[in-house]
């Protein structure tokens, strides 16, 4: 007979360093599950499911200046989830191929704000984050995308391929110059609406929804 450890999903191992200021997470083909959480000048990563971090269940590093944090996820259905990451410069996620969830919670890059999402059925959620430049969300697979109680002091752009995607960008969200939305073919539901809070949605130059040939 087969063991049931041998048919469970593998949840890998996460390389993690800090050096020169700049936090680099790098995943595996393995199914991958880990929290970041920045307090002060620690950042701990954490793995869930069995995930570890440079071989143990976890990893913290100390630094008078995060300048910049990578997350490079690559294959297998993974979760990241960031919490109080705060960089000088910029924040880069980069998931991978497979159905992945990526979650951002009081993350406030001090550059720019990039999530890249491969092929999969995947999940991203911002809230109470900011960009001191240009956020920048880009989907290759299905896209399910929630992002409330933003501040992105230039250009927010949200870019998915084919198939059915949901995109929600409700709830106190501040654009300094333009907004941008495209997908691609399929049946697609976009909302720019304040439906969480009294606060509005706030675009300061243009706002541009293009979904392609889709419904």
């Amino acid at each position: 007979f087969e063991s049931l450890e041998s048919r469970l999903p593998l949840a890998g191992n996460v390389t993690a360093e800090l050096s020169g200021g700049q936090l680099t997470i790098l995943g595996d083909s393995a199914d991958n599950d880990i929290v970041v959480v920045q307090s002060g000048g620690t950042v701990t990563i954490t793995g869930n499911a069995g995930t570890t971090i440079n071989g143990a269940p976890a990893a913290a590093f100390t630094t008078s200046g995060l300048e910049k944090a990578e997350f490079k996820m690559e294959s297998g259905d993974d979760h990241l989830f960031l919490i109080n990451v705060d960089p000088s410069g910029d924040v880069v996620v980069e998931m991978g191929d497979g159905n992945d969830i990526a979650e951002a919670s009081n993350v406030d890059a001090g550059a720019n704000f990039t999530i890249k999402s491969g092929k999969g059925d995947d999940l991203v959620g911002v809230a109470n984050s900011s960009a001191g430049s240009d956020m920048n969300v880009e989907f290759e697979g299905k896209a399910t995308l929630f992002l409330t109680r933003l501040n992105v002091t230039k250009n927010l752009s949200v870019d998915t391929k084919d198939g059915d995607d949901q995109i929600s960008i409700d709830g106190a969200i501040t654009v300094g110059e333009d907004l941008t939305v495209s997908t691609g073919k399929g049946n697609d539901v976009v909302t720019v609406a304040d439906l969480v809070t009294a606060a509005p949605v706030s675009v300061g130059k243009s706002l541009r929804i293009d979904t392609d040939r889709g419904n």
